[in-house]
């Protein structure tokens, strides 16, 4: 989760109208990807992230912060 919000933080000023996104995925304890919404017009942290990950994506939790929410949820 405090990963989530430093990299959502990285977006600060930036992303108006949209809202703040970071993103980490977790395995086995361990983050394996990161990603952030840098501004508008560019893929959402969740989405850049999952575009570009190398690795097997089942079983892993995927932790996500949107401003002031945030999903945690298992693929």
């Amino acid at each position: 989760m405090r990963k989530s919000v430093e990299l959502a933080r990285k977006g600060l000023g930036y992303t108006s109208p949209n809202p703040l996104v970071g993103c980490v995925i977790v395995k086995h304890g361990n983050i394996v990807g990161q990603g952030f919404h840098p501004k508008p017009g560019q893929p959402h942290a969740e989405v850049s992230l999952l575009l570009t990950f190398p690795f097997q994506i089942l079983f892993v939790w995927i932790h996500l912060l949107e401003e002031m929410c945030f999903f945690r949820f298992l693929l």
